[in-house]
């Protein structure tokens, strides 16, 4: 039995962590249990506020945007304008940010579900989301009073 609790933080044990061996007494038998690496997907969503199209100084951290890894496997919402999805397994990801979940007026510099494919030679990827708000100018009407009779 493959003891998981010795198993590093960073691999993902085997569901089946038992096997039945047979040994002879004139013999050793190896036996080998498949570990799947796990890596990390952070990232940033930003008010793109100098309008650049590039994360840089004036740019202010978004809160409460909702990033969803893998079409609803996993969601995880933006504190200080950061996320991050960790114990991932290696492979191919998506991460999509909702727009109902960024201010009012606000519009993605780019698109809504980015692509991450995590390998065991690059473990960890980060992955930047800018927003453009534009606010909507408040128009008020200003009615004269009625002149009285």
């Amino acid at each position: 039995r493959l003891d998981t609790s010795t198993v590093p933080a960073i691999y993902d044990p085997p569901s089946d962590s038992a096997r039945t061996v047979s040994v002879s007494s004139k013999g050793t038998h190896g036996l080998q249990f498949g570990l799947v690496p796990l890596g990390s997907i952070s990232g940033m969503v930003y008010q793109d506020v100098d309008g650049d199209g590039e994360l840089s100084t004036p740019d202010t951290p978004i809160d409460q945007a909702v990033l969803v890894l893998d079409e609803g496997q996993r969601t995880e919402v933006t504190r200080e304008g950061r996320f991050l999805f960790d114990n991932v397994r290696i492979g191919s990801h998506t991460i999509s940010v909702l727009a109902p979940s960024l201010p009012d007026g606000a519009q993605l510099t780019g698109d809504a579900t980015v692509e991450i494919v995590l390998t065991s030679s690059e473990p960890t990827r980060q992955v930047v989301y800018l927003v453009r708000v534009e606010r909507r100018p408040e128009i008020r009407k200003v009615f004269s009073p009625k002149k009285r009779e």
